[in-house]
């Protein structure tokens, strides 16, 4: 063989394996490619089946206005038209299977400058099946002023929640929380967590 078509022969493999490299290469990035996305969608959906079990016990923790009473009174407590006090009444049930802990209700009221709101003796358990009523302290406020309420509590995993009287529900742990689990989780079950991060009894 010839100098000339030795040359061309090692050109031409230089030239093929060069190209089945970058051949190999694009087949590598995009498996890859679907695999993160197969990973993230894996994911999503570990955290919004961690986000539904997070939220499995606290949505049957339910908080109703029972009654509501108001009077008229005087800036000292005797006769007047200026002033109301004002008393709303709820009730929180636990619906759950499990107990929650720490129930505390919180009474606001619209039109009448309170933001810290006022808040009740915390319950320190409340059973499964089970409810407790309170009613806010009696306070005098403007006659437009309406009482509203909410109340918080701990359920069984630790998640620190709230429900208003309109139904809306609020997860109050701090992120950080939430964090350090998901840690604690990763140095126990690194394999699941990679594909997963993505008192006094009211009887």
């Amino acid at each position: 063989m010839s100098m000339d078509a030795s040359t061309e022969v090692l050109a031409f493999a230089t030239v093929a394996l060069a190209f089945f490299a970058v051949l190999t290469a694009l087949f590598a990035w995009l498996a890859f490619r679907k695999q993160s996305a197969e990973v993230e969608l894996l994911q999503d959906q570990a955290e919004r089946d961690t986000y539904e079990r997070r939220r499995a016990q606290a949505s049957h923790i339910f908080l109703t206005k029972t009654g509501k009473q108001s009077f008229t009174a005087g800036p000292e407590g005797g006769d007047g038209e200026t002033e109301i006090n004002k008393v709303v009444e709820a009730t929180c049930t636990n619906t759950s299977d499990q107990p929650v802990f720490d129930v505390t209700f919180t009474w606001y009221w619209v039109d009448f400058p309170l933001p810290e709101g006022k808040k009740g003796d915390p319950v320190p358990v409340l059973m499964p099946g089970r409810d407790v009523t309170r009613g806010e302290p009696s306070f005098i406020v403007p006659p437009e002023a309406t009482p509203i309420a909410d109340v918080t509590f701990r359920d069984a995993a630790g998640v620190i929640w709230r429900r208003d009287l309109k139904g809306e529900l609020k997860d109050l742990t701090p992120r950080r929380t939430h964090v350090r689990r998901r840690a604690a989780l990763a140095r126990f079950w690194p394999h699941r967590h990679a594909v997963e991060h993505g008192g006094d009894e009211v009887a």
